[in-house]
């Protein structure tokens, strides 16, 4: 890791000059008594006035007048040393807390690190040099996948301990020359110079997401934590620092997607998937308020006579810009942003007071997702609604992933909680992915489990599907519970679904997800001919 360069070197000229600031004090010290003792010898006459002094006063002794004259300077000299020496030491200590104060500014408190700031000067500094292919500079951003659990799980001083851990064993297999910052919480940056060829820097970040992969913090973390990391070459990516850290933020950003321990090197193609997503981002933001990301619903329906028993609400998006957006996109995209909230809320608002006129024994199925499960205030806010609209919460149902349960499983709990008491149904989406453990399903108290729709779609196809189903079923209804099976397209879906005793299911072979309008058309639909729900009756 190179050295930091001297401080003072960036300090303000009057800190910078301090030593030759106190010579040339001394100097005009020096010429101040030269020029007195000058102007007193030529214009003031000072000897004379001394000679007629002693003869006004007889009774001195012209040897005891020098005397006093001879203490007298001396006694400006004592103290003109000593006051350049408090000067002196004035500023050292002031040169010493400058110092301090630059190393605080540039550096971070916890590692010891170079901060953002400081790294952004050193990257700066470095791309001066880069002219030609023959002075590359890489740029590495990483940050550490799983440290939020640590933190919850273990406690913040062993989240603490970890970054030093890390930064520490990452340190001491750093080249001299590379520079090695924490740029944020659990977020890191490499700057590697005079590189070779892109191998360099890739052989670099393998050797660091595998001592990241080994790291065991506190005896107990071993496996927990993984690094992804987004590569930048300068000058191919560009020479400015701030397009640079940019777009190795976004390689790192596209490293994140491709899962855990993934190395990506920028691409220009990245930029144009950035751009994209920043003006779908802020198509978003415009069409919250204008509520143009509407309700639609899918129907619920027994396995049994092919009786509707309720929707489930999804969100669907046709905008005027970009025309139909994909839910998974404008969705992860809310979450990222924060917007989900909001969004979240609207939804439900809306889609309570198109429930409120349904027949009374039809649910109302709403997703949460992970991001709104980790905010302790969702109950109560679900909860609000239901009363702003008048909607029963008997007829609500709130559907929750598997993998929401891999973040505070304390908090939702408490959701949860919340919700029960107030009468709303919970049910489990997505199950089979792995992340539920057989306990929460017992601790949780779910009311409904819902298959995933990739062991469905692989029915009749894949033995090992049609075990795992099976089991899947078996293991619901022991436990009281109502199985649903999602996404079924095919009539032999919905007959071995069936076959295993699933209770209720849903998918394109009945219908796809339909407007508020719609509902009640495929509501007659159903109540002339339930069979008719098997062929897709609105599609």
């Amino acid at each position: 890791m190179t050295a930091p360069p001297k401080p003072f070197a960036e300090q303000a000229s009057s800190t910078r000059d301090l030593p030759g600031t106190l010579r040339r004090y001394e100097a005009v010290l020096i010429f101040g008594v030269a020029a007195i003792s000058v102007l007193g010898l030529e214009y003031i006459d000072a000897p004379q006035r001394v000679l007629a002094f002693a003869v006004a006063n007889k009774g001195w002794a012209l040897a005891d007048l020098w005397l006093v004259v001879l203490a007298f300077g001396l006694a400006m000299i004592v103290f003109a040393y000593q006051h350049n020496r408090r000067l002196q030491g004035e500023n050292q200590a002031r040169q010493a807390a400058e110092q301090d104060s630059w190393n605080l500014a540039r550096h971070d408190a916890l590692t010891g690190l170079p901060n953002r700031r400081y790294f952004t000067e050193m990257v700066t500094a470095t791309l001066q040099g880069v002219s030609d292919h023959d002075a590359r500079t890489a740029i590495m951003m990483f940050d550490l996948t799983g440290f939020k659990a640590v933190n919850e799980i273990y406690g913040r001083h062993t989240g603490d301990q970890a970054l030093m851990e890390i930064s520490q064993g990452i340190s001491a297999i750093l080249d001299p020359g590379t520079v090695f910052a924490r740029v944020g919480g659990d977020e890191f940056a490499i700057l590697q110079p005079n590189i070779a060829t892109r191998d360099d820097p890739l052989q670099l970040a393998n050797i660091i997401v595998a001592a990241i992969g080994r790291a065991s913090i506190a005896g107990d973390t071993a496996g927990t934590l993984g690094a992804c990391i987004g590569i930048a070459v300068a000058p191919e990516d560009g020479t400015q620092v701030d397009a640079i850290l940019r777009r190795a933020d976004i390689a790192l950003h596209h490293a994140k997607e491709s899962g855990r321990a993934s190395i990506k090197f920028f691409e220009p193609s990245m930029n144009e998937q950035v751009e994209t997503r920043g003006w779908i981002e802020r198509g978003l933001r415009a069409a919250l308020p204008k509520n143009a990301i509407t309700p639609h619903y899918q129907p619920l329906v027994t396995l049994k006579d092919n009786a509707i028993v309720g929707f489930e609400m999804l969100a669907r998006w046709d905008s005027a810009d970009f025309g139909p957006v994909s839910p998974d996109v404008f969705i992860s995209i809310a979450e990222e942003t924060g917007l989900i909230k909001e969004l979240g809320d609207r939804l439900l608002r809306q889609a309570c007071k198109d429930a409120k006129d349904w027949p009374q024994h039809l649910v109302l199925a709403v997703n949460v997702s992970p991001r709104q499960l980790r905010d302790k205030t969702l109950g109560l806010r679900i909860l609000s609604i239901l009363a702003e609209t008048g909607f029963s919460p008997h007829r609500l149902e709130i559907e929750i992933t598997e993998s929401a349960l891999v973040g505070d499983i304390e908090v939702a709990r408490k959701v949860i909680e919340d919700l029960r008491g107030a009468g709303v149904r919970i049910a489990l989406d997505d199950f089979g992915t792995g992340y539920a453990t057989l306990s929460q399903l017992v601790q949780l108290r779910f009311d409904k489990i819902k298959i995933d729709r990739s062991f469905v779609a692989r029915l009749g196809r894949d033995t090992d599907s049609s075990v795992i189903v099976r089991a899947i079923v078996g293991l619901v209804k022991g436990l009281g519970l109502i199985a649903t099976a999602e996404g079924i397209e095919q009539s032999s879906q919905f007959d071995e679904l069936k076959v295993y005793g699933c209770d209720e299911g849903q998918g394109w072979l009945f219908s796809k997800a339909v407007p508020a309008r719609d509902v009640s058309r495929l509501l007659f639909a159903e109540s002339k001919a339930p069979a008719a729900l098997t062929h897709a009756t609105l599609n």
